[in-house]
Protein backbone atom coordinates (compact mmCIF):
# COMPACT_ATOMS: atom_id res chain seq x y z
CA UNK A 1 0.00 0.00 0.00
CA UNK A 2 1.09 3.52 -0.71
CA UNK A 3 0.66 6.66 0.46
CA UNK A 4 2.12 10.48 -0.87
CA UNK A 5 3.48 12.47 1.97
CA UNK A 6 2.68 15.54 0.15
CA UNK A 7 -0.68 15.08 1.86
CA UNK A 8 0.42 16.06 4.96
CA UNK A 9 1.75 19.44 3.78
CA UNK A 10 -1.35 20.57 2.51
CA UNK A 11 -2.57 20.58 6.27
CA UNK A 12 -0.96 23.60 6.67
CA UNK A 13 -0.78 26.89 5.54
CA UNK A 14 0.43 27.34 1.96
CA UNK A 15 3.15 29.30 1.30
CA UNK A 16 3.16 31.33 -1.89
CA UNK A 17 5.33 30.21 -4.52
CA UNK A 18 7.79 33.06 -4.80
CA UNK A 19 8.71 32.70 -0.92
CA UNK A 20 9.76 29.76 -1.28
CA UNK A 21 13.54 29.12 -0.92
CA UNK A 22 15.45 27.15 -3.50
CA UNK A 23 16.14 24.19 -0.14
CA UNK A 24 12.10 24.62 0.34
CA UNK A 25 11.29 23.68 -2.93
CA UNK A 26 13.84 20.49 -3.27
CA UNK A 27 12.87 19.89 0.06
CA UNK A 28 8.59 19.36 -0.81
CA UNK A 29 9.34 18.31 -4.30
CA UNK A 30 11.47 15.11 -2.61
CA UNK A 31 8.06 14.90 -0.46
CA UNK A 32 5.76 14.49 -3.08
CA UNK A 33 7.78 11.18 -4.23
CA UNK A 34 5.71 7.98 -3.23
CA UNK A 35 6.76 5.89 -0.24
CA UNK A 36 5.82 2.80 0.75
CA UNK A 37 3.80 1.93 3.91
CA UNK A 38 4.24 -2.05 4.70
CA UNK A 39 1.90 -4.32 5.86
CA UNK A 40 2.49 -6.36 9.47
CA UNK A 41 3.16 -9.06 7.01
CA UNK A 42 5.55 -7.17 5.12
CA UNK A 43 7.78 -6.29 7.56
CA UNK A 44 7.64 -9.96 9.58
CA UNK A 45 9.45 -10.72 6.27
CA UNK A 46 11.28 -8.30 5.62
CA UNK A 47 12.74 -8.29 9.49
CA UNK A 48 13.38 -12.20 9.01
CA UNK A 49 15.51 -11.85 6.13
CA UNK A 50 17.03 -9.24 7.84
CA UNK A 51 17.98 -11.48 10.47
CA UNK A 52 18.77 -14.38 8.03
CA UNK A 53 21.29 -11.64 6.85
CA UNK A 54 22.80 -11.01 10.25
CA UNK A 55 26.23 -12.93 10.85
CA UNK A 56 26.55 -13.00 14.21
CA UNK A 57 23.32 -14.64 15.58
CA UNK A 58 20.96 -17.67 13.80
CA UNK A 59 18.06 -16.21 12.83
CA UNK A 60 15.97 -19.89 13.43
CA UNK A 61 16.44 -19.15 17.22
CA UNK A 62 14.55 -15.41 16.76
CA UNK A 63 11.03 -15.62 16.92
CA UNK A 64 9.56 -12.88 15.33
CA UNK A 65 5.69 -10.97 15.46
CA UNK A 66 3.97 -7.84 13.87
CA UNK A 67 1.09 -5.71 14.93
CA UNK A 68 0.52 -2.48 13.53
CA UNK A 69 4.20 -1.78 13.01
CA UNK A 70 5.47 -3.11 16.48
CA UNK A 71 7.93 -6.25 16.05
CA UNK A 72 8.45 -8.49 19.13
CA UNK A 73 11.27 -10.92 19.45
CA UNK A 74 10.98 -13.87 21.37
CA UNK A 75 13.53 -17.29 21.70
CA UNK A 76 16.37 -18.36 23.25
CA UNK A 77 20.24 -17.24 22.74
CA UNK A 78 23.11 -17.82 24.51
CA UNK A 79 25.01 -14.48 24.96
CA UNK A 80 23.62 -11.01 25.74
CA UNK A 81 25.33 -10.08 22.67
CA UNK A 82 23.20 -11.99 20.53
CA UNK A 83 20.04 -10.72 22.12
CA UNK A 84 21.44 -7.19 21.33
CA UNK A 85 22.44 -7.96 17.48
CA UNK A 86 18.98 -9.39 17.17
CA UNK A 87 17.11 -5.89 17.87
CA UNK A 88 19.51 -3.77 15.86
CA UNK A 89 18.62 -6.01 13.04
CA UNK A 90 15.30 -5.28 13.44
CA UNK A 91 15.32 -1.44 14.21
CA UNK A 92 17.14 -1.36 10.73
CA UNK A 93 14.56 -2.32 8.85
CA UNK A 94 12.24 0.48 7.61
CA UNK A 95 9.04 0.52 8.61
CA UNK A 96 9.61 -1.08 12.19
CA UNK A 97 8.13 1.33 14.62
CA UNK A 98 9.26 0.38 18.44
CA UNK A 99 10.66 -3.06 18.56
CA UNK A 100 9.73 -5.24 21.88
CA UNK A 101 12.42 -7.83 22.98
CA UNK A 102 11.17 -10.56 24.36
CA UNK A 103 14.47 -12.64 23.80
CA UNK A 104 16.01 -14.84 26.39
CA UNK A 105 19.62 -14.93 27.49
CA UNK A 106 20.21 -18.57 28.31
CA UNK A 107 24.19 -19.03 29.21
CA UNK A 108 25.80 -22.35 28.78
CA UNK A 109 27.46 -23.97 31.50
CA UNK A 110 30.79 -23.16 29.98
CA UNK A 111 29.89 -19.40 30.12
CA UNK A 112 28.71 -19.14 33.63
CA UNK A 113 30.97 -16.92 35.80
CA UNK A 114 30.95 -15.43 38.96
CA UNK A 115 29.38 -12.54 39.58
CA UNK A 116 33.01 -11.01 41.28
CA UNK A 117 34.68 -12.62 38.36
CA UNK A 118 32.81 -10.53 35.63
CA UNK A 119 32.86 -7.04 37.53
CA UNK A 120 36.41 -7.86 37.99
CA UNK A 121 36.60 -8.45 34.08
CA UNK A 122 34.17 -5.32 33.24
CA UNK A 123 36.23 -3.36 35.41
CA UNK A 124 39.64 -4.24 33.38
CA UNK A 125 37.62 -4.12 29.73
CA UNK A 126 36.50 -0.48 30.50
CA UNK A 127 40.46 0.69 31.69
CA UNK A 128 41.31 -0.58 28.93
CA UNK A 129 39.34 1.01 26.41
CA UNK A 130 40.67 4.55 25.33
CA UNK A 131 37.21 6.54 25.11
CA UNK A 132 36.21 5.70 28.89
CA UNK A 133 38.02 8.33 31.53
CA UNK A 134 39.87 5.91 33.91
CA UNK A 135 38.03 5.35 37.23
CA UNK A 136 34.98 7.38 36.39
CA UNK A 137 32.81 4.12 35.58
CA UNK A 138 31.20 2.13 38.33
CA UNK A 139 30.47 -1.48 37.62
CA UNK A 140 28.08 -3.61 39.90
CA UNK A 141 26.62 -7.78 38.59
CA UNK A 142 23.97 -9.45 40.19
CA UNK A 143 23.39 -12.68 38.62
CA UNK A 144 25.37 -12.06 35.10
CA UNK A 145 23.51 -8.38 34.82
CA UNK A 146 26.29 -5.88 34.93
CA UNK A 147 24.92 -1.86 35.84
CA UNK A 148 26.68 0.87 34.86
CA UNK A 149 27.12 4.28 37.03
CA UNK A 150 28.60 7.43 37.92
CA UNK A 151 29.30 10.03 35.83
CA UNK A 152 31.25 10.95 32.70
CA UNK A 153 32.32 14.07 30.92
CA UNK A 154 30.61 13.26 27.22
CA UNK A 155 28.01 11.21 25.86
CA UNK A 156 29.86 9.34 23.28
CA UNK A 157 32.03 8.17 27.07
CA UNK A 158 29.01 6.68 28.38
CA UNK A 159 27.94 4.57 25.14
CA UNK A 160 31.95 3.46 24.46
CA UNK A 161 31.99 2.21 27.94
CA UNK A 162 28.08 0.01 27.37
CA UNK A 163 29.91 -1.14 24.17
CA UNK A 164 32.63 -2.20 25.67
CA UNK A 165 30.91 -4.43 28.38
CA UNK A 166 28.22 -5.46 26.11
CA UNK A 167 30.07 -8.32 24.54
CA UNK A 168 31.90 -9.72 26.94
CA UNK A 169 31.35 -13.34 27.69
CA UNK A 170 28.69 -14.63 30.79
CA UNK A 171 26.94 -11.66 30.85
CA UNK A 172 22.89 -11.98 30.94
CA UNK A 173 22.26 -8.36 30.49
CA UNK A 174 23.80 -4.19 30.78
CA UNK A 175 22.31 -1.36 32.21
CA UNK A 176 23.44 1.76 31.26
CA UNK A 177 23.21 5.07 34.58
CA UNK A 178 25.95 6.33 33.59
CA UNK A 179 24.94 10.43 34.15
CA UNK A 180 26.08 13.09 31.42
CA UNK A 181 28.05 16.20 33.85
CA UNK A 182 29.99 17.82 30.59
CA UNK A 183 32.90 20.29 31.91
CA UNK A 184 32.66 23.60 32.76
CA UNK A 185 32.31 25.71 29.83
CA UNK A 186 35.12 27.25 27.69
CA UNK A 187 32.86 29.21 25.11
CA UNK A 188 30.37 31.41 25.22
CA UNK A 189 27.19 31.09 24.35
CA UNK A 190 26.81 32.74 21.53
CA UNK A 191 30.12 30.75 19.86
CA UNK A 192 28.16 27.96 20.55
CA UNK A 193 25.09 28.69 18.23
CA UNK A 194 27.46 30.30 15.42
CA UNK A 195 29.69 26.81 15.50
CA UNK A 196 26.44 25.05 14.83
CA UNK A 197 25.03 27.15 11.90
CA UNK A 198 28.23 27.10 10.27
CA UNK A 199 27.93 22.76 11.25
CA UNK A 200 24.56 22.82 9.56
CA UNK A 201 25.93 25.07 6.44
CA UNK A 202 28.63 22.62 5.99
CA UNK A 203 25.94 19.62 5.72
CA UNK A 204 23.28 20.97 4.11
CA UNK A 205 24.17 19.44 0.91
CA UNK A 206 24.87 16.19 1.82
CA UNK A 207 21.16 16.77 3.88
CA UNK A 208 19.01 17.30 0.70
Amino acid sequence: MCVCAHQEIHTRKPVPENELSETSITYRARCERWIVVKTDSELQRDVMTELKWEPTIRAAEIGVAVKDGVVTLSGDVDSYAKRWAAERAAKRVYGVKTVAEEIKVKLPDPYKRSDEDTAQSATNVLNWNVWVPRDRVEVMVQNGWITLSRDVDWWYQKVYAEDAVRHMLGISGVTNRITIKPPAPTVKAFEVKNGIEDALKRNAHAML
